[in-house]
């Protein structure tokens, strides 16, 4: 039987076991490759895709690149508006509010980062975020600030020792 087949055509029969299905060269039909490495067939479809995914994101217009440039920036401001509170203790978060107010962040978007922080003082253990969540954001700054200026000196010491790299003043 192997006689039959000319020198010619033993590279057709070798070359899609080596190519592992890449390459079917006749007298063997194109989707002989296939249905011998499924593995081929699915990598070339995965191309294709990712083909197809690439030339379409080239085509997005530029007002959604430009879009999205601005969520990356807004979202690098408020993580370094979050690393500035963590230095902050209730009675000096007056300021840092101060100063974020320039940065044109939503409001909702402080008042969560803000009752995150909250609960760690001792001085604002009174204070329940969950009341806070459909009032204004002044609203919990005027009680933050009522409740640490009307705090002991006890809990103010502790307020001062949760926040990070400070050492205490003797």
């Amino acid at each position: 039987m192997i006689k039959n087949i000319s020198p010619d055509h033993v590279p057709g029969f070798i070359d899609p076991l080596t190519s592992r299905g890449e390459r079917c060269l006749s007298p063997l039909s194109q989707d002989t490759g296939f249905r011998l490495f499924p593995r081929t067939a699915i990598r070339q479809s995965e191309r294709i895709d990712k083909r197809i995914t690439c030339r379409i994101d080239r085509q997005k217009k530029p007002g959604n690149r430009v879009w999205e440039a601005k969520q990356r920036r807004y979202q690098q401001r408020l993580a370094q508006a979050r690393i500035c509170l963590q230095f902050h203790t209730p009675l000096t978060v007056a300021e840092w509010y101060a100063q974020q107010r320039d940065h044109d962040f939503y409001e909702s978007d402080l008042l969560r980062m803000v009752l995150k922080w909250l609960p760690q003082f001792e001085s604002c253990k009174s204070l329940e975020p969950s009341w806070y969540w459909n009032d204004p954001l002044w609203l919990l700054f005027m009680d933050i600030s009522v409740t640490a200026k009307g705090a002991t000196p006890e809990e103010l010491s502790a307020d001062k020792l949760v926040v990070p790299n400070r050492l205490p003043v003797n």
